[in-house]
């Protein structure tokens, strides 16, 4: 068979069902083998990076590696961004781009190019990847595929490239019985006696602790180990905070689920991260935005227990805390078994007396027209039937919908929190839909980021996605207009005096998505049943006040309980 028929069937056979594409001269054979196998489903969009981000959210949903191909030179580029998002992230995903033929390349020769569309992809995403390779000869593929989908699966996940001239694209090669075994998670053990000695090491710290907070993040939901973390909770019975990639663990019906924290985090979240005397950190990383730049403020009178897969990420910026490195998956049926319940129902009142007196739905409270954090509270609270998650773009949408968004059991929340690439809602939320066997995704977009891939409206109406998308429409860049009001004397170039957007409900229409605005907080109930309760992609544009900013916020330099503006 050739190298291109030997693609089409490897990636079937682990599991791809689908693979995301724009087409190109490059890649064209590729594609072919895979529509004449007719076994994996071709969903073509209008730009590479919407491929990239459908991948990114086709394989959070199916926990292995979403596909995504693109042609050479602009197409390979037009991935970066995406590759950057799952690398950050830590998103497994195959990148596969066509290259034009060996005999055209440039290289060893001081021509910048030689070939149309010629570009060393490879140099230019070794640093946002886990393995990236040229091919040099075809029978290598029957190696290089399956190195790929095992590299990024293994240990913390990632993205992977793979670049293929066009002339090995059509080689006959040889390929064996075994070549399509499935490639299956590695997870790596650690020794049990040092788990135990850890465990030991947590309940004493809980026996003494006063004030002991878990603290969640993107590492439970990458390792599928959300369940048997919600059952940890229940049965340590302590308050849990989430970073931005943590939200969604928790139900928010569950006792026990805090709030989110960080440099926009929930005002009383944040106050607890600050008071807490015992930190038990799983899957974060501690980065700036959940620390603030004092990390010896940040970790003063606390002890901190941090499980992370990634070694690197350990004693890192917070020094001295208890560390081990390992995949969650493989510690937390120990963890379950040998951490005792402790009961703190005095430290739970305070942290719930603090979310009474600091509500988030009144940060605003100066503005006109509808609140966006009670608009995001209940349309979480409608979305129980119909919606299986939410997918936010980069922005103030996606601080607030972090902030007040309603999560009901099993539903999702995903976010480009590390990349913070605006456009990723709309792609990632095809990709996601998809994935869960064409269910319902709510999209949450601001006005600026929707306009970044908005040409993916035509992939939600051609393949009927019941896709339901919601712009908090602020009329400008918000976040980047609250910080030049903050810092800038108020002058607005790019996010308001010089920025524009077009009339979304014309688009949406254009498109043949049916859509609707609102203005007023009277119109909310009625447009959240028609939204949440009607068939097919829906889109709901909603006025917010250009003036609402993201609020509470920490300044830098300052702890996480003094946040801006001050509150007694």
């Amino acid at each position: 068979m050739t190298l291109s028929e030997y693609f089409a069937r490897y990636i079937y056979s682990q599991g791809v069902d689908c693979l995301f594409e724009m087409i190109g001269g490059m890649s064209v054979r590729l594609i072919d083998e895979v529509y004449q196998m007719n076994k994996t489903k071709i969903i073509s969009v209008h730009h590479e990076q919407s491929a990239a981000f459908a991948a990114c959210g086709w394989a959070q949903s199916k926990d292995i590696p979403g596909v995504a191909i693109a042609t050479s030179g602009p197409g390979a580029t037009n991935l970066v961004t995406g590759i950057a998002t799952c690398y950050f992230d830590s998103i497994p995903a195959v990148f596969i781009t066509g290259q034009v033929n060996q005999c055209e390349l440039s290289c060893g020769t001081t021509l910048r190019q030689l070939g149309f569309q010629e570009m060393d992809v490879v140099s230019i995403v070794k640093p946002i990847t886990k393995y990236a390779v040229q091919m040099q000869n075809a029978q290598d593929i029957t190696k290089v595929l399956p190195d790929a989908f095992r590299i990024a699966k293994e240990g913390r996940h990632g993205p992977v490239l793979i670049d293929i001239p066009m002339n090995l694209q059509k080689e006959e090669i040889q390929v064996s019985d075994d070549s399509y075994m499935l490639q299956k998670n590695s997870v790596e053990m650690i020794n049990e006696t040092d788990l135990v000695d850890f465990c030991a090491q947590i309940n004493e710290a809980l026996q003494k602790s006063k004030a002991p907070l878990f603290l969640l993040g993107g590492g439970v939901v990458q390792s599928q180990t959300k369940k048997r973390v919600h059952q940890l909770v229940e049965k340590i019975k302590i308050p849990t905070v989430y970073s931005l990639h943590g939200k969604g663990i928790l139900p928010s019906n569950c006792e026990y689920s805090v709030g989110l924290i960080g440099s926009y985090g929930n005002r009383w979240a944040n106050k607890a991260l600050a008071d807490s005397d015992l930190l038990i950190v799983l899957g974060s990383r501690l980065d700036i935005r959940q620390t603030g730049a004092d990390t010896v403020r940040f970790s003063f009178g606390k002890k901190i227990f941090q499980i992370d897969i990634d070694p690197a990420e350990l004693n890192n910026r917070v020094k001295n805390t208890l560390s081990l490195s390992a995949d969650l998956a493989s510690v937390l049926p120990t963890l379950l078994d040998k951490l005792n319940l402790i009961e703190k129902s005095e430290w739970l009142r305070t942290i719930e007396a603090n979310m009474i007196k600091w509500p988030d739905t009144k940060e605003l409270e100066n503005i006109s027209g509808i609140n966006p954090n009670e608009f995001l509270r209940k349309l979480g609270m409608t979305s129980i039937k119909n919606i299986a998650g939410f997918v936010t773009d980069v922005g103030a949408n996606q601080i607030w919908s972090a902030q007040s968004l309603y999560l009901h059991p099993d539903q999702f929340f995903m976010t480009s929190g590390s990349m913070g690439s605006m456009g990723y809602a709309l792609p990632t939320a095809i990709g996601a839909s998809i994935a869960h066997n064409n269910v319902g995704v709510a999209v949450i977009a601001g006005d600026g980021g929707f306009q970044c891939n908005i040409q993916e409206l035509e992939l939600v109406r051609r393949l009927n996605l019941p896709i339901k998308i919601i712009i908090l429409n602020n009329h400008s860049l918000g976040m980047v207009k609250q910080f030049q009001w903050e810092y800038f004397d108020c002058r607005y170039p790019g996010t308001v005096t010089t920025y524009g957007a077009p009339d979304f409900i014309e688009i949406g229409n254009a498109y043949g998505i049916p859509s609707r605005r609102i203005s007023e907080i009277s119109q909310i109930e009625e447009a959240l049943k028609w939204l949440i309760f009607t068939d097919g992609p829906l889109l709901l544009d909603v006025e917010i006040d250009i003036n609402a900013g993201v609020l509470p916020k920490m300044q830098f330099g300052h702890g996480l309980d003094d946040m801006m503006p001050s509150r007694s």
